[in-house]
């Protein structure tokens, strides 16, 4: 028994050609800790800077809101106290002119009373 492979003369040729094996790509090895420090700030100090930029212009933000919300609030509060002391010298009126109103009452009640009194003691016997 022939254990030897035989070509066949009808199978077509394999044309291409062999690639080569790639060679791994050494990756650079980190030496230290301070090399692995360098490389951290590298990349991640842009993006620190970034934030802490935006967290001032935020917060310079707040304080200008905060500012004009204080202005507006210090507003409000004396257009309240304006008003307060309105509705005080209002009411002030009002009670006055209510107290003149009884007075003028009290006194046509006394003017009417003093013109029924006569009339009263000219008709008793």
């Amino acid at each position: 028994m022939n254990t030897t492979m035989q070509s066949k003369p009808n199978s077509p040729v394999d044309m291409r050609k062999p690639t080569p094996e790639k060679a791994p790509v050494a990756e650079p090895t980190i030496t230290s800790q301070n090399d692995l420090n360098l490389i951290r700030e590298i990349l991640v100090r842009p993006t620190e800077e970034i934030n802490e930029e935006r967290i001032v212009e935020l917060v310079r933000m707040l304080e200008d809101q905060e500012d004009a919300f204080q202005k507006r609030i210090n507003k409000l509060e004396s257009q309240v106290k304006k008003l307060a002391g309105m509705a005080d010298n209002n009411q002030l009126h009002a009670i006055a002119e209510v107290g003149n109103a009884l007075i003028s009452a009290g006194q046509k009640v006394m003017d009417l009373q003093e013109k029924l009194q006569p009339a009263a003691t000219a008709t008793k016997p």
